[in-house]
């Protein structure tokens, strides 16, 4: 082969070189590169999955409970109010007030006459409770016989819906919305729908619901001796801004002997007991 041959040989020999390995492999090179960089970007943008059979991983706390400092329980903030869910609504520890409210429907099943003098001392017939509070408030009224020979009597028990629609504007018309919305719930935000919230009354004030029952033995013996039964003493004097309504020293309600003993012991009130552990629960 002489020069000149070898030459256009070895010319094209490159050419073939390049054309079938060179240049098709910067392309497969090229296309490596983008298909890399392309999912590099786009794994930003995925949620990685997590084995959760792993009892390592480390998972998110859940957020904050709120309490009873964020809210404001003295006025009907249409904006705020907020239903009683579902779950809740058997619950000793339901919460009622002006932010939450229950359905209009809502009744408590086993609802029985507590045995016990009601106003006017004539047994009780027709003011009702749940079972459990029905039990626990028949205790208290013979504790307080049998220890101190007190009397008390029950004024109101369970309250319907629309009962205390009836009530609520009797109050307002009587004293004007201001005050009567800080003497009566409006309905669905009454605590005697539970079934678990009672008006006692004694006979040294006549069977009435006046804040003069706390002078008197009656009412010292039922707020130093309610929670031993499972009952708190639901507005307390100067705890207005907190519970929303005016001081009843006749208002009590059933949480159950626990939970009323810690209560007490603490000098709180129900929205400072039960508002955490309420928004806190799954």
């Amino acid at each position: 082969m002489d020069a000149e041959t070898k030459a256009r040989y070895e010319a094209w020999k490159w050419k073939r070189i390049r054309q079938r390995l060179i240049i098709p492999g910067i392309g497969l090179l090229l296309l490596i590169v983008v298909i890399l960089v392309i999912r590099s970007c786009s794994s930003h943008d995925e949620i990685p999955e997590v084995d959760t059979s792993d009892a390592t991983v480390t998972r998110q706390p859940p957020p904050v409970a709120l309490n009873y400092l964020d809210f404001d329980f003295t006025v009907y903030d249409e904006h705020a109010i907020s239903m009683v869910r579902e779950a809740e609504l058997d619950d000793y520890l339901v919460l009622v007030n002006k932010v939450f409210r229950l359905p209009a429907d809502f009744s408590p099943e086993s609802l029985t006459a507590p045995q016990v003098l009601s106003v006017g001392g004539v047994n009780n017939t027709d003011r009702f409770l749940r079972l459990e509070a029905t039990d626990a408030l028949e205790n208290l009224f013979a504790a307080a016989w049998s220890e101190a020979e007190l009397t008390l009597w029950l004024s109101n028990g369970y309250r319907s819906y629309d009962t205390q629609m009836i009530t609520h504007q009797h109050f307002v018309d009587l004293v004007g919305r201001e005050e009567g919305e800080m003497i009566s719930a409006r309905p669905g935000h009454c605590e005697h729908q539970t079934g678990l919230a009672a008006s006692v009354t004694a006979p040294s004030v006549g069977g009435y619901l006046i804040q003069e029952l706390s002078a008197t033995a009656e009412g010292a013996w039922l707020r130093d001796n309610a929670h031993r039964f499972g009952f708190i003493m639901r507005y307390p004097e100067g705890e207005e801004s907190t519970t929303g309504f005016r001081y009843e020293p006749w208002s009590i309600r059933y949480v159950g002997t626990d939970v009323a003993a810690y209560i007490f012991e603490n000098d709180i009130v129900l929205e400072q007991y039960v508002l955490p552990y309420t928004l806190s629960r799954p």
